[in-house]
């Protein structure tokens, strides 16, 4: 009598791309968050201080611009401590809880997905908020960079020409960061909302719960 050979079982799903890309773009976000928020805590923990001979051979005005823009990134962020201090540890966690739940996602880890949507969608509400919470801190942020960036022109150009031309440079970085910043701000909540349709698409359901299902049912 012959033996009938048992059937075998359906080939597993494969990932999808876009879920691939989704899982890439969030790990991304989450380190950059993860990053972000610790240095966000070491500044808030220390006051910042300045590298030494990071002003060599600049002018004694100029040094006093860095010395003045730096007390005052202190006195805003001793200001807005109360509030700043919490979210960025706030960031810290969301983005290590993120980059965390991307390697469970990756390993097909059933329910993965949906909390890591869920951190998704908390990091963009999180930096929504810290972004109007705060452009004090970010203004005295961009007040020191600047100073400082125009002290090592001063030490490193040659030329009065030169000088003058990355002064005109700088002037117009600095009017254009404002608008910089909402563009970067939209298209970073733009991708948060494409990662969190990605994670909870019918489709990466399928997916998941096909690899919880018996090899015999799938």
């Amino acid at each position: 009598m012959d033996s009938i050979p048992p059937e075998s079982a359906a080939p597993a799903k494969r990932r999808p791309l876009y879920l691939v890309a989704a899982l890439v773009v969030s790990f991304l976000m989450g380190a950059a968050g993860c990053s972000q928020g610790y240095g966000g805590i070491g500044a808030y923990r220390t006051d910042p201080v300045l590298i030494p001979g990071a002003l060599d051979g600049a002018s004694e005005a100029r040094r006093a611009a860095v010395e003045h823009a730096l007390a005052n990134l202190v006195s805003v962020m001793d200001a807005h401590k109360r509030t700043g201090l919490p979210l960025t540890i706030a960031a810290f966690l969301i983005g290590f809880a993120m980059m965390t739940l991307t390697v469970s996602a990756f390993m097909r880890r059933t329910g993965s997905p949906r909390l890591l949507a869920q951190m998704v969608f908390a990091q963009m509400v999180l930096v929504v908020v810290t972004f109007f919470a705060q452009p004090e801190v970010r203004w005295a942020e961009r007040d020191l960079v600047r100073a400082q960036q125009l002290a090592r022109t001063e030490a490193t150009a040659k030329t009065d020409e030169e000088r003058r031309q990355v002064v005109e440079v700088e002037q117009v970085l600095v009017k254009a960061l404002p608008p910089a910043l909402a563009v970067v701000l939209v298209v970073r909540t733009m991708l948060a909302g494409l990662v969190v349709l990605a994670l909870t698409r019918r489709r990466t359901r399928e997916y998941y719960d096909d690899a919880r299902a018996p090899i015999s049912e799938r």
